[in-house]
């Protein structure tokens, strides 16, 4: 069995996620905030009618 890998970038880092962990690759949309959030959660996105919260990925990794 071949493992097949989405490779993406998080601020400086190269990353990689089995392609079956990935559900959709979306261009970048505007988010939006919530109050109180954590620092990591970069607000929500409506994806199709659905609420999505949007993760901000350096932040999540400790790289800004």
């Amino acid at each position: 069995m071949r493992l097949r890998l989405v490779v993406f970038r998080v601020s400086v880092l190269v990353c990689a996620a089995d392609v079956r962990a990935v559900r959709e690759i979306l261009p970048p949309r505007r988010a939006t905030r919530l109050p109180g959030a954590p620092p990591v959660i970069a607000g929500l996105i409506n994806l199709r009618g659905e609420l999505v919260p949007l993760v901000h990925g350096a932040r999540l990794l400790g790289r800004e």
